[in-house]
């Protein structure tokens, strides 16, 4: 099914299933959220059923916004088990800038990066507006106050992201090309948009574009623990030891706006009452990657809210959270 894009998965005729029936709520509900572009549902390798709007096709390219967080996360994965030491090798043995002549952000490690948990003071809210329009991205972040506790304190950090980006640019290869090389091209994804800092350094935080079915081959990447098993024999792309710390809860969120709990590598981890546990990568808008590893599913919706007004995006966004985790999950 190569003309599907990356995901060689086999569809499955879902009108007359009972999958069908019970995805039918869900799919009528999503349609009518503003702004929808795509929703999927994978289960055991197969597409169960999808939808596409506005004009787009599985094959589209969206704009992941903060999903981009998710990709960067594995592709960090796959730098700290080939041309970094680990994840925990400290950013100062790699990035080479003024302020990590203090001892304490030059200790800050890769993992503490992808938990969120740097330690860095950051108002997501304030600060990365004002992070995305310095004249160099890496050292706005590394300019930034020491507050928490390195390894202890989660704080939602666009910042630190970027940071683990230009810790692969300079330890490994600019980002984009390593992920092309070591994530994309294994999975059969066609090089993707990736939108560059000044420094031409690729965000690590946001401004990747992926077509629903390159998310899909992500997500049934991580089910797999990183083996990418429509290849013969399967290749390891991602090592596994890597997947399982990166979605298991490494940090409490203490966020009571956060919608989950706790927070793995690039993965929020939620463990509802009235569903199966899941793992969530999200993005501004109503980009989400789900992943339910008991019901071995992928979900994907995305939007396209580029224009759109903050609370505009805002309503889209819980709007099809709310059809995703209350109609869609619980029938896994």
């Amino acid at each position: 099914m190569a003309s599907r894009g990356a995901v060689a998965l086999a569809v499955v005729a879902a009108a007359g299933c009972q999958s069908g029936q019970l995805y039918q709520s869900a799919f009528e509900s999503a349609a009518l959220v503003p702004h929808i572009t795509s929703l999927m549902v994978v289960q055991d390798g197969n597409i169960m059923r999808e939808a596409f709007y506005a004009g787009t096709s599985a094959a589209t390219p969206h704009d992941l916004h903060s999903l981009t967080k998710t990709v960067t996360a594995l592709v960090g994965g796959i730098a700290s088990t080939s041309c970094l030491v680990s994840l925990d090798q400290p950013i100062g043995t790699v990035l080479d800038n003024a302020a990590l002549g203090d001892a304490g952000k030059a200790a800050i490690t890769v993992r503490q990066l992808l938990s969120m948990t740097s330690g860095f003071q950051w108002d997501e809210a304030a600060d990365a507006p004002a992070w995305a329009a310095a004249d160099d991205q890496v050292d706005f972040v590394l300019a930034r106050p020491i507050t928490g506790t390195p390894g202890k304190t989660f704080d939602y950090d666009s910042g630190a992201y970027h940071l683990v980006s230009a810790v692969i640019d300079h330890g490994c290869a600019r980002t984009s090309t390593f992920a092309m090389q070591r994530l994309f091209s294994p999975l059969g994804i066609a090089t993707p948009t990736w939108a560059i800092d000044k420094q031409g350094i690729a965000n690590g935080a946001t401004g990747l574009q992926l077509s629903t079915t390159d998310l899909a081959a992500i997500g049934q990447l991580i089910l797999d623990r990183g083996e990418h098993q429509l290849i013969t024999g399967g290749v390891q792309v991602v090592a596994a030891d890597f997947i399982d710390r990166m979605t298991r809860a490494v940090s409490a969120t203490s966020d009571p706006a956060a919608r989950a709990s706790q927070y793995g590598l690039g993965l929020w981890v939620a463990t509802p009452a009235f569903s199966k546990p899941y793992l969530l990568g999200e993005g501004e808008g109503g980009q989400f990657l789900f992943l339910v590893p008991d019901a071995n599913a992928v979900v994907i919706a995305t939007t396209d809210v580029d224009g759109v007004d903050a609370a505009e995006a805002a309503r889209t966004d819980d709007a099809l959270y709310s059809v995703i985790v209350n109609q869609l999950l619980p029938t896994l």
